[in-house]
């Protein structure tokens, strides 16, 4: 699903690289990738990309942008961070509008295609509103791709108080269509109008500085704009900067996009256009338990074994006696010794239970008629993932550990729940030390 997610994205965008990168990205809210999905990503995206590129004969860039916009001032950061700053509420504003659109066409009752009807009823009204208030035939974007208005602000085409205001009100209300749109229950994807919302805002900031004498080329703002927004949204910063790069065919706006991209995510961290994110892949659950592993590797038996007193039987203890033993202790596992105090069975309070009224059989059993020699023991030198399964292997609750060297010298016994207690003192450690970074 992911791979196909990176063709289709890949493909339509033309950005094979990115798009690769995306799929594998957006699946976690932290800036990780998810390593398996990457080779089969970039196996489909490359396809998606020569297939519908070559099927159009064309393998240009979505987006052409001027020639002289390269980074080349170090104060112009001071403008880029203020682009930053302004694409933060815009992305609480379209993360909020997203959603809350959602729960409004949830309540609505009647035929499935009655809350899409709505949807695009609202869209067209919006879209009429604004161009008749404007007179701006660019106001129209709110309805399509809105990639034209785009290219029009790379291209210069835009420009003034004129041209902030258009692109202010395009991306603001591009914000409500897409949510009657989708939210209604509509198709269509969250990507494409990120971008147009993203850019316009970064143009529209671009054009005010260009106004103020800050700046000389605001068509950089609205690549940067496009990387900022999207990054922020859906949590992806590495993909989209590459991906707005291999859009518009220029990396010589990396450095800003990369400033600007980490600004919106770390101070846009509370919110996710996709909120089936899950925040890593400790908490994926295609990854349940696998970081478990590693972490019970580190801790050996020795170190958790408990300094207790055990009780064990001799071979030749009658049953009668043992019951009083099981009777008078705590424990649930008897080890078994032979004269030479060499341990060779084991047996659990469980098995005797059926023989506790048997009186018959009090004199004439003994302790080797009541355990098993089939031993599951552990070592101190094995970790506690061994143990573990160990453990899981007949679901018991304590294993002898004997020694390494002599399977029948008894050094202990070990306690699941000793297990259980070291795992989490290691990862509250864990989790403490990075708290403290």
């Amino acid at each position: 699903m992911a791979a196909g997610m990176g063709a289709g994205v890949g493909a339509i965008f033309r950005a094979p690289l990115a798009g690769a990168l995306f799929a594998s990205e957006v699946l976690y809210r932290d800036a990780e990738f998810e390593s398996d999905v990457l080779l089969p990503s970039f196996l489909s995206s490359a396809v998606a990309y020569c297939v519908l590129c070559g099927w159009f004969g064309s393998f240009g860039h979505l987006f052409f942008v001027p020639s002289d916009i390269a980074f080349d001032n170090l104060f112009d950061l001071v403008p880029y961070t203020i682009l930053a700053v302004v694409l933060v509420p815009v992305i609480w504003l379209n993360i909020k509008v997203f959603y809350g659109a959602e729960s409004i066409f949830e309540r609505i009752k009647g035929p499935k295609a009655l809350a899409p009807a709505i949807g695009g009823l609202l869209t067209g009204l919006i879209a009429v509103g604004l161009w008749k208030a404007t007179g701006d035939n660019n106001a129209l974007a709110v309805l399509s791709f809105g990639y034209g208005l785009l290219q029009q602000a790379l291209d210069g085409s835009i420009s003034g108080w004129s041209g902030v205001q258009i692109l202010i009100l395009v991306a603001l209300f591009k914000i409500l269509t897409t949510a009657f749109t989708i939210s209604s229950g509509g198709s269509g994807g969250v990507f494409g109008p990120a971008m147009v919302v993203g850019g316009g805002i970064g143009g529209a900031v671009g054009l005010m500085c260009q106004q103020m004498g800050f700046i000389e080329h605001p068509s950089a703002f609205v690549v940067v704009g496009m990387c900022g927004f999207f990054a922020g949204s859906a949590r992806t910063p590495i993909s989209t900067i590459i991906m707005v790069s291999e859009m518009t065919g220029s990396y010589e706006l990396l450095m800003p996009a990369m400033w600007v991209c980490a600004i919106t995510f770390v101070c846009c961290s509370p919110w996710t256009l996709y909120r089936k994110q899950v925040l890593n892949r400790a908490h994926s659950p295609a990854h349940k338990g696998e970081f478990m592993v590693p972490l019970l590797q580190d801790i050996l038996v020795k170190d958790v074994m408990e300094d207790r007193a055990f009780q064990f039987v001799k071979i030749g203890t009658p049953l009668r006696e043992v019951v009083r033993i099981v009777a008078n202790t705590h424990a649930d596992y008897f080890p078994v010794v032979d004269a030479d105090d060499r341990f060779v069975g084991i047996f659990s309070a469980h098995d005797i239970r059926s023989f506790i009224y048997d009186d018959t059989l009090h004199e004439l059993a003994v302790a080797a008629d009541l355990m098993t020699t089939t031993i599951i023991s552990i070592s101190p030198d094995d970790d506690l993932h061994v143990a573990l399964q160990r453990f899981n292997l007949k679901n018991i609750d304590e294993l002898p550990v004997v020694d390494p060297n002599d399977k029948h010298k008894l050094l202990g016994m070990l306690r699941r729940r000793a297990l259980s207690r070291a795992y989490d003192e290691r990862l509250k450690m864990m989790q403490k030390a990075m708290q403290d970074r």
